[in-house]
């Protein structure tokens, strides 16, 4: 039977770290993930394993391979947390995923996920109360939207910042929905329409005539 998983973000022990604390470190290995043809397909598998007297922890999850795209990025994958010691214990697994230079991610407005900007990395912490002597396993699945930091008002991710993204923002206006909050306080509002024209996409073209 699969026990409750519970995700929450642990307080920062520093008050310039804005997420979790970091734990111990884990044996972690990435590889690239094959087609039946043996070429990449576009997807990266990482495990970290750690093992001491007391627990044992196996985390295998896949990302895609690149992220400096704009659009979704998802991770899907499974942690296995064991009790080894006599006694019910909390076992702690906190993920780190590396966001490249120049994108950044948008959660949803509920989301528990946090983002170390000075790092680039999205931190996801998932905690287990496991029985003595007992082993859990739990699916872990998260996603956001990745946009450029350059061109943030793309709500749509079409690679342009136009009506279409001006309309999802009126939508949300007055709101908290995260995909339009475009400079993070909170709220939908005029600063974040203000950003939006700031960042109106123009176009040109190079034909023969």
């Amino acid at each position: 039977m699969k026990h409750l998983l519970i995700l929450a973000i642990v307080s920062a022990a520093y008050a310039d770290d804005p997420c979790s604390p970091r734990l111990k470190p884990m044996v972690t290995t990435r590889i690239p993930v094959f087609d039946t043809d043996g070429n990449p397909n576009g997807t990266l598998q990482t495990i970290s394993v750690a093992e001491t007297e007391t627990r044992k922890l196996v985390a295998d999850y896949l990302t895609p391979d690149r992220s400096d795209v704009v659009g979704q990025f998802s991770m899907i994958g499974e942690i296995e947390a064991g009790n080894i010691s006599s006694v019910r214990r909390s076992i702690k697994f906190r993920q780190s995923v590396k966001i490249d230079e120049g994108m950044l991610p948008v959660f949803a407005a509920d989301s528990l996920l946090c983002w170390d900007p000075d790092k680039r990395r999205i931190i996801a912490d998932f905690a287990y109360t496991v029985d003595a002597g007992q082993t859990v396993t739990n699916d872990i699945s998260w996603s956001v939207t990745l946009r450029l930091e350059s061109q943030v008002a793309d709500i749509n991710s079409d690679g342009w910042v136009d009506g279409l993204d001006q309309g999802i923002l009126l939508n949300d206006w007055g709101s908290t929905n995260a995909r339009s909050d475009l400079n993070f306080d909170g709220v939908v509002n005029g600063e974040d329409l203000g950003i939006l024209f700031s960042q109106w996409s123009e176009s040109s073209d190079d034909e023969e005539s």
